[in-house]
């Protein structure tokens, strides 16, 4: 599985120049219309277009869904679940949402992780650590 993880160090194994962030590398790539060659082998990109239909292992989430991917990392973060209200509240009061936009924001995030490619994906990137781990 191709994790923020693996992403970066592939962006520091290929060329000289040092950028600053995944987002950085990414929006310089020629797969995004950028200058820099890919960060990863030829090879290694055709394999990724014919599993997953898409240039680049890289996601890149749709604007409406950049605050719905941020919430469902936190309510599947052992470390910031019990934070998800809070972070809610401060939408609300801080940030000026409304309970319409909250609750389309909610649904989103509910779609999401019930979602059983997310579920699977989420297990695979586990059980991936889980290995890491005990090497």
């Amino acid at each position: 599985m191709w994790g923020r993880k693996r992403l970066l160090e592939a962006h520091r194994s290929r060329g000289t120049k040092k950028f600053k962030s995944a987002e950085e590398r990414c929006n310089a790539c020629k797969v995004y219309g950028g200058k820099y060659e890919p960060c990863l082998a030829a090879g290694i990109l055709e394999d990724i277009q014919k599993e997953h239909k898409r240039p680049c292992p890289r996601i890149r989430l749709e604007a409406a869904n950049v605050e719905a991917h941020e919430l469902a990392m936190w309510c599947l973060s052992d470390g910031l679940k019990d934070l998800v209200r809070t972070r809610l509240e401060v939408k609300r009061e801080v940030e000026g949402w409304t309970a319409s936009e909250t609750d389309i924001l909610l649904g989103r995030v509910a779609f999401a992780v019930s979602s059983t490619t997310v579920r699977d994906a989420l297990d695979q990137a586990a059980k991936e650590d889980a290995e890491a781990k005990r090497k």
